[in-house]
């Protein structure tokens, strides 16, 4: 079973500081997509320190929803940064193949 690589994670906006590659092991993104809950146990959990991501070509636009869950904001890939409403504020990820 292979696993394709669908975004980066990055710590800081702008693709800065710590990162972390996303596979998938359903095959690569389509419309479907895939739904991610970043872990958010610690002060330095990707949950709460994530700031910009960027995509491949399968993985293509990728929705940030809130811890709380009452916000999420849609974004092409690759994004620099985040709005301040979900910057180091990332419960669920949902990203897809536009």
């Amino acid at each position: 079973m292979s696993s394709d690589l669908l975004m980066t994670w990055f710590e800081h906006a702008g693709y800065g500081g710590a990162s972390a590659d996303i596979y998938g092991s359903e095959g690569p993104c389509d419309t479907a997509g895939y739904e991610f809950h970043p872990d958010t146990t610690w002060w330095w959990s990707w949950g709460n320190i994530i700031s910009s991501a960027a995509g491949t070509d399968q993985c293509n636009i990728a929705r940030f929803i809130t811890q709380s869950g009452t916000y999420g904001v849609t974004y092409l890939l690759p994004v620099a940064g985040f709005n301040p409403t979900v910057n180091d504020n990332v419960g669920i990820i949902r990203a897809w193949h536009n």
